[in-house]
């Protein structure tokens, strides 16, 4: 499948001592093979914290409203609520990220047995800086997502799947506010469900105005 997103935020921000939070409005929308699919409409606030010079503390807590495009999929409309911590580590020109996320997401209607669900989200990223701008990130994530509703083909218990994705990205500012990016991801499903088990590869470009 071809996957286009559009994301806009708009917030302010302020500065109290060594920490700087940003609250933003977002709205974004997901195309899918040329046709609209889906919109998320959401409140975020970051917060980061400096421990010294060199070392960094994130807070993120995002409150978003999925809604479907077309009236016939809306049981799969949804709420979902985010909190994250990282940690961001100077080596040299370099950086090293450590990030981790709690998700709850829960269905607004309808009898879909796969909307409820928690996910527990860990990552660790390395960027290394290159001549001429550019800037390469090295990263591994590791997600544990439990359906509250969703039993395995024997009804014994709950789905529950375990996505592994090693990614690739390469960016560079074009100017102060404009960024391109290129990533490339290798993506493995585990599931107690077999049916929802799945290896793929993605590819994607990205193109950041602020």
């Amino acid at each position: 499948s071809n996957l286009f997103v559009t994301a806009l935020s708009t917030g302010f921000g302020y500065t109290e001592g060594l920490a700087k939070t940003t609250t933003s409005l977002t709205y974004d929308k997901i195309w899918i093979d040329g046709k609209q699919n889906m919109a998320f409409i959401g409140l975020s606030m970051n917060t980061k914290v400096k421990v010294n010079q060199t070392d960094m503390i994130t807070f993120d807590m995002k409150m978003k409203e999925k809604q479907m495009h077309h009236s016939a999929d809306s049981a799969s409309d949804s709420k979902l609520f985010e909190m994250g911590l990282g940690y961001s580590l100077p080596i040299g020109k370099d950086k090293l990220s450590l990030n981790t996320a709690l998700v709850t997401e829960s269905k607004m209607g309808g009898t879909r047995v796969d909307i409820d669900k928690v996910t527990n989200k860990y990552k660790v990223a390395y960027d290394i800086k290159l001549p001429q701008s550019y800037t390469t990130t090295v990263s591994y994530s590791h997600d544990i997502t439990k359906y509250t509703n969703m039993t395995t083909l024997s009804g014994s218990d709950n789905r529950e799947d375990k996505v592994n994705t090693l990614s690739l990205k390469v960016s560079k500012p074009i100017n102060k506010t404009q960024t391109v990016s290129v990533e490339a991801s290798d993506i493995a499903n585990r599931s107690n469900h077999d049916a929802f088990k799945y290896k793929k590869q993605s590819v994607t470009a990205n193109y950041t105005i602020l």
